[in-house]
């Protein structure tokens, strides 16, 4: 965590078998923190126990965490019977922790052998405005929702469900796929990875092509990809890693098809970061073709009139519902593209784009029946 802890005061006592915390508080960023508790020693074992910690929009700068954190919880020494009547004590973590107007970047889980301590929990997690999760590569999505987490760590009983508000994206194969439906619901047993469901399409040409993720969020995650005209997997695969350089039922690949699949999943991706990074910019993205939102329809797969173009997208949010951006051919024409995305609420949008000279509006509803 880069943000410094400041302005830190605390007040401990120590009596016979007892110690006190009595005060406790500081800052990090523009929030605050405060806390307080005691601990009762028999020996050198601790006997009874109990602290609090509340945290009110503490400003946290890290690789996977940027904005505010509000929160309060409480820990104790809880009294718990077995079937058989015998009496044992575990600590319990209950409070809550609510996330707004921050950006999440969630990083590859690691596999490990070490057991969690045995915690009881008693925990709420909220989502609520403006949270932003976004990897260069992998995602950008706007989500809400709400989860408890119950049971204890080595055995959690999860509940509730997050889901990706309206003009989320997900990249597959460095292609950026609009989602339509995006869930993470925590009804694993004795987990705390969600199942999630994602539903997402693009467009190669005049190919529709749809990306369906479900699963546990593991290694049994399904990936299924179908397309409109319809195709085999290997053809959609094909098609989406040589995008306008496909050409209809040939499956070889020549040095510049692989040079071009290099520089989309390593050097694109780090300028990608850089550049969002050092603009202050929400999306910065580099994709394969025009970015024209006026590309006739009829185009078949064999036009290559797109090969070796490619176009960045620059997107700036503002306030929770409004989001500027700007697209530009990098090769080819000169393809600009500028506008502006405002959302009503998680079910209804518009869009204003100006593109060669002409305004394209459009409306977007989402509802689940």
């Amino acid at each position: 965590i880069q943000t410094p802890i400041e302005s830190l005061h605390g007040v401990l006592t120590l009596q016979g078998n007892e110690i006190k915390l009595e005060e406790l508080s500081g800052k990090m960023g523009k929030g605050t923190f405060t806390g307080s508790g005691h601990l009762a020693l028999s020996g050198l074992t601790p006997e009874t126990y109990a602290a609090d910690l509340t945290a009110d929009g503490l400003e946290i700068a890290s690789v996977a965490y940027k904005g505010p954190i509000t929160g309060a919880f409480h820990v104790e020494n809880s009294e718990i019977a077995d079937p058989a009547g015998n009496i044992y004590y575990r600590p319990k973590l209950s409070g809550h922790l609510d996330f707004d107007n921050c950006e999440v970047s969630i990083p590859m889980i690691p596999e490990g052998d070490g057991v969690l301590p045995d915690v009881l929990l008693d925990v709420d997690v909220t989502a609520g405005e403006n949270v932003h999760f976004y990897s260069s590569s992998l995602y950008d999505m706007y989500i809400t929702g709400a989860a408890h987490f119950g049971g204890s760590t080595l055995y959690p009983s999860p509940t509730g469900e997050f889901h990706v508000k309206r003009g989320g994206t997900v990249s597959y194969l460095k292609n950026v796929f609009r989602i339509r439906e995006g869930t993470a619901t925590f009804d694993q047993v004795e987990s705390f990875l969600p199942s999630i469901k994602f539903l997402a399409d693009t467009k190669v040409g005049s190919t529709s092509i749809y990306l369906r993720l479900e699963g546990a969020l593991n290694n049994n995650m399904e990936v299924h990809l179908t397309s409109n005209p319809e195709y085999s997997q290997t053809e959609i695969l094909t098609m989406l890693t040589l995008q306008s350089s496909y050409k209809r039922g040939s499956m070889n690949l020549d040095a510049s098809d692989i040079v071009n699949i290099g520089l989309q999943m390593t050097v694109l991706g780090q300028i990608e970061e850089q550049m969002r990074s050092l603009l202050w910019l929400d999306t910065f993205r580099i994709s394969r073709g025009s970015g024209s939102v006026l590309e006739q329809q009829s185009r078949g797969d064999s036009d290559n009139d797109d090969e070796n173009v490619y176009n960045v997208e620059m997107g700036k949010r503002i306030g929770g519902k409004t989001q500027l951006h700007y697209v530009r051919a990098i090769g080819g024409n000169s393809t600009q593209r500028y506008g502006f995305q405002y959302d009503l609420s998680d079910a209804i949008g518009f869009t204003l784009d100006r593109e060669s000279g002409d305004t394209v509006v459009g409306v977007e509803a989402r509802y689940k029946f």
